[in-house]
């Protein structure tokens, strides 16, 4: 997307050299940039940093659904999650 402010994806995740956890992304050609460090261990800090990796396709597809989703007629719960949707989408990509 052409007004994408954040580092495109795809981003991924290791294990760093003093044992924590890192998300980055790798440009060809060019330097890794560090997203986030998580310095816990064990199943939730990776499932923190899998979460945080997805990220950039996360919104992707949320946007690309909510792009093709009807607007009006729906049931009012799924009205509902559209809306909801449509403010975490809000959330990551408005100006701070």
């Amino acid at each position: 997307m052409s007004n994408t402010k954040h580092t495109p994806g795809p981003w991924t995740f290791g294990q760093t050299l003093n044992q924590g956890l890192a998300v980055w992304h790798s440009k060809v050609g060019g330097p890794d940039y560090v997203i986030a460090m998580h310095h816990g261990s064990g199943d939730q800090a990776y499932a923190d940093v899998r979460l945080i990796s997805a990220a950039p396709e996360l919104l992707k597809a949320l946007q690309q659904i909510l792009s093709s989703a009807p607007i009006t007629g729906l049931p009012l719960a799924l009205e509902k999650d559209i809306s909801h949707a449509c403010n975490v989408v809000a959330k990551a990509t408005r100006d701070v």
